[in-house]
């Protein structure tokens, strides 16, 4: 599962993907003005505000989380419910300013 989004000065990818007996969730930026690229998903802010509602966030494996099935949906789902708040959005694009000039925005990932 992929779901795309648009945001004001980013755009996202939430993905669900099947890999071996798990799944793993990521979620992907893309700053529009320079095409930088991240996985977002291991940001203090997606951390608190998504990961953290349905596991102990040490389960984060640098930027993905490799879990079963049932786990990675409800991820997903509140990654959605989530990017459909623009007040949500606005804070996380505040948040992913600062982590862009600090660097490492190099991600390979397709938009």
């Amino acid at each position: 599962m992929k779901e795309e989004i648009k945001g004001v000065r980013y755009n996202y990818i939430v993905a669900l993907n099947k890999e071996g007996k798990d799944f793993c969730f990521q979620i992907f930026s893309l700053h529009k003005e320079s095409q930088r690229k991240s996985s977002i998903t291991n940001l203090n802010w997606i951390l608190s505000e998504i990961i953290s509602s349905i596991i102990d966030i040490e389960k984060v494996e640098d930027s993905w989380v490799y879990l079963n099935k049932e786990k990675c949906e409800k991820l997903f789902d509140v990654a959605l419910a989530n990017f459909n708040n623009k007040a949500w959005i606005n804070y996380l694009e505040a948040e992913l300013d600062e982590d862009r000039v600090n660097g490492g925005w190099n991600s390979n990932v397709q938009f």
